[in-house]
């Protein structure tokens, strides 16, 4: 068992149970529940209680014990928005292997269109579980996908693989390794479009013997991809990266660090042609050796010509335990006092914001599974809403968010009732002052 600095609370014992269990099986283990049905739009292939159905059935997350079971349906969740138009892909398992497949919506998620099932070409994803899964990024009818393909490593995960269309996802056709040299586990990769039509994709992997993040970008959607850049040299083995555009020119990108585990901001001025480290996000000093799979987002609200970049952040250190806010009007480089929301059960979580009104979603262990969490913010997340549960009786876990159409979208996986299945599920949340 590894050594932490966790508050002894039955909730952290069974995070570190689950650590080992990645030590053991390469993917990440969390404990799911079985639970009745809900009201909400699910992607388990039929409508809920008179929704729309979208999507496809989904893969349950695994118990928090070494043992490894096979299950059917949605391993991977990623969602992305363009001008009102909201993207989903998904990672679907389909017997021994996965497919990919893409679903749009122009109503802010009422209904969605036929999956179209996304060619892998020869190059089968690898290992996929929610944190680790493939990614997509929209530029108007222009869309990129990438993946970790089947490969050596100790866990079975490859180089990356990438797929991309130029007609909104009708038709795909296969694209290169962004990575430009095939390495095993290049995997925990993001992908984000800029403003200005480049596609810019992060992703760890091992060089030198070190696990480190790395970044490359495309001008020609996807095509070519110029040569990698290394951000940092000795990250966090195994936790997500979250990417944003400050402004027409300015991005950033969210990661764990390794020594100590808290997060870092590392930002790009130039088109994301050069990158170094900007700040550390919630200097926690959170001393921990292992990984938490746990990573974090970003959003930026505006207000007339200002801007100010909100981090959400999640730490195991028994001072800060749980997911906090952190926000800075200088680009990253200073950063306010976290604002801790959720309590110290809250862990995976994401950030979106929609002009000055900013949005968290978050899960959160209870006796009886997981649920996800939503507050909202109107001062620039000084204060924040009380928390409320948007998910139903099904446990459920890794919610996304995503402002579109002048409202808040939020998605997440959880359990099919009656098996060990998951289901990608979207909920509108409610905005009172709309």
């Amino acid at each position: 068992m590894r050594r932490s600095s966790l508050h002894p609370s039955s909730f952290f014992l069974s995070f570190l149970l689950t650590v080992a269990a990645v030590a053991a099986t390469g993917i990440f283990l969390s404990a799911s529940h079985d639970a009745p049905e809900q009201a909400a739009h699910t992607g388990h292939g039929q409508p809920t209680q008179g929704q729309p159905a979208h999507g496809q059935h989904a893969a349950p997350a695994t118990h928090t014990t070494a043992k490894r079971e096979t299950h059917g349906g949605v391993v991977g969740l990623d969602v992305a928005e363009r001008n009102g138009v909201l993207h989903v892909l998904t990672t679907v398992r389909a017997g021994d292997g996965f497919e990919l497949r893409h679903q749009r919506s122009t109503d802010a998620g009422r209904t969605w269109s036929t999956p179209v099932t996304i060619p892998s070409d020869g190059r089968p994803p690898g290992p996929v579980h929610r944190g680790n899964e493939p990614q997509l990024a929209v530029n108007g009818d222009r869309l990129v996908v990438v993946w970790t393909r089947k490969g050596n490593s100790r866990f079975g995960a490859g180089a990356m693989a990438s797929a991309r269309s130029e007609d909104g996802g009708r038709t795909w056709t296969a694209g290169p390794n962004p990575a430009g040299a095939d390495l095993d586990s290049q995997s925990f990769s993001e992908l984000l479009a800029d403003g200005a039509g480049a596609f810019h994709v992060f992703w760890l992997d091992t060089r030198e013997d070190s696990r480190g993040l790395r970044v490359a970008r495309s001008t020609d959607a996807g095509r070519s991809w110029a040569a990698a850049q290394t951000i940092d040299v000795a990250t966090c083995e195994c936790c997500w990266n979250k990417a944003i555009a400050l402004d027409a020119s300015t991005l950033a990108v969210l990661y764990r660090d390794r020594q100590p585990r808290d997060m870092a901001l590392a930002i790009a001025g130039d088109d994301g042609r050069t990158w170094q480290r900007q700040s550390t996000v919630g200097d926690f000093k959170w001393a921990f050796e292992g990984c938490p799979h746990v990573g974090g987002g970003l959003a930026v609200t505006r207000d007339g010509a200002a801007s100010t970049l909100h981090a959400l952040v999640w730490s195991g250190d028994e001072r800060h335990q749980g997911v906090s806010i952190l926000s800075s009007s200088a680009r990253g480089a200073i950063w306010s006092q976290p604002v801790r929301i959720g309590g110290p059960m809250a862990m995976r979580g994401d950030l979106a914001a929609d002009g000055t009104r900013l949005a968290a979603v978050w899960d959160a262990s209870t006796d009886d599974g997981n649920v996800i969490m939503s507050a909202e913010s109107r001062d620039g997340a000084k204060t924040w809403t009380t928390p409320a549960q948007v998910s139903g009786a099904a446990s459920a876990t890794h919610p996304l968010i995503v402002a579109t159409q002048g409202r808040f979208v939020a998605f997440w996986t959880e359990v099919v009732p009656g098996t060990k299945d998951l289901r990608w599920v979207s909920r509108t949340l409610d905005r009172s002052s709309s």
